[in-house]
């Protein structure tokens, strides 16, 4: 099953390894739900298991502070879901975009999450602001907190 939904006149289509169900992402995203794509769809796509991932296959370091390093590959954009512990390495979520965040492929540690249920973001970061920031920035827009 395909899950869509749209924000700013683009469709966000999430995939999964896993069957998305009427309850695996929160009510809230019921007002957004589209039957199709539209003309600007990004795809997501969720795995549920971690690439390998070595300093070779990651390329340029561009950002690093706890949650996040993000890396520039090519035409790629990785995210690395990073311990804010010292020292630590493990990984909780890699995500690989292409140049313009219009797809990706996000790796999720483990199944459970997913499982539950009544997810609070598409792309199961802690904000699909994350994502939106990027692409609505591309087409020059932005998005207004309801705090501002």
């Amino acid at each position: 099953m395909t899950y869509r939904c749209e924000c700013g006149g683009i469709t966000i289509q999430v995939e999964s390894d896993l069957p998305i169900t009427d309850s695996t992402f929160h009510p809230k995203f019921k007002l957004f739900e589209v039957q199709g794509p539209g003309k600007d769809t990004i795809c997501i796509r969720h795995h549920f298991s971690l690439p390998d991932m070595d300093d070779q296959t990651m390329g340029e370091e561009i950002y690093r502070k706890p949650p996040w390093a993000i890396y520039k590959k090519e035409d790629s954009w990785i995210y690395l879901g990073i311990s804010p512990i010292a020292g630590n390495k493990h990984l909780h979520r890699v995500a690989i975009f292409n140049h313009d965040h219009t797809r990706a492929r996000i790796y999720n540690h483990g199944e459970e999450t997913f499982l539950n249920g009544k997810l609070h973001s598409l792309t199961l970061f802690p904000t699909d602001q994350i994502l939106l920031a990027r692409v609505l920035a591309d087409r020059e827009g932005g998005y207004l907190h309801s705090a501002g």
